[in-house]
């Protein structure tokens, strides 16, 4: 009987250790959803949504001149960078001293239309290295971007892709993972 008392009080004491003690506390960033379309036009206002910590738009994300005065002086997105996803549109048009997208690199879907147009400065698409799909189209034009690398991750784009008067684009290359387009292929 004795035993059987001992051997008790043991399984119950490590029970009751083991259900006490604390989890490891991990480092997740709880999601933080801004509802809504936002537009950024100076490179205060992307510091500035940076610094609230959104996590996702549910809604259009436009980083662009307004068009009231048709310039901009964005010259870097880092602010962005607790970003994981868009679910409307991206616009990233019109920011002439923008010269890459770091700060986007943790977007990995965008819910819509990704637009990127009218960048002389934009050389490359480094920062949408984890982007893994576009709902809607995708469409690249008017830039100053001598590669597509930085889109090696994305397998679907919805509707199409169009490739626009980018002259100084000499290859395709970082649309190579792309197993799925849904309408089309323009390159111009």
């Amino acid at each position: 009987m004795y035993i059987k008392q001992v051997l008790s009080f043991f399984v119950i004491a490590i029970l009751f250790f083991a259900c006490g003690e604390d989890d490891e506390t991990q480092d997740v960033t709880p999601s933080k959803i801004f509802i809504g379309d936002v537009t950024l036009s100076t490179q205060e206002e992307v510091d500035d949504f940076g610094k609230e910590n959104y996590t996702e738009v549910n809604g259009n994300l436009k980083i662009r001149a307004l068009i009231v005065t048709n310039t901009t002086n964005i010259t870097n997105l880092k602010g962005l960078n607790k970003l994981t996803s868009i679910g409307g549109h991206l616009d990233i048009a019109k920011n002439p001293s923008l010269t890459n997208l770091e700060g986007l690199n943790n977007i990995t879907s965008i819910g819509k239309e990704l637009g990127i147009a009218n960048n002389p400065s934009l050389t490359s698409l480094e920062g949408l290295n984890n982007l893994t799909s576009v709902g809607g189209y995708f469409f690249i034009a008017d830039n100053g971007l001598t590669s597509l690398e930085g889109l090696d991750k994305l397998t679907s784009i919805g509707e199409f892709i169009g490739i626009y008067e980018n002259p100084s684009l000499t290859n395709l290359e970082g649309l190579n993972n792309i197993t799925s387009i849904g309408d089309d292929i323009g390159i111009y």
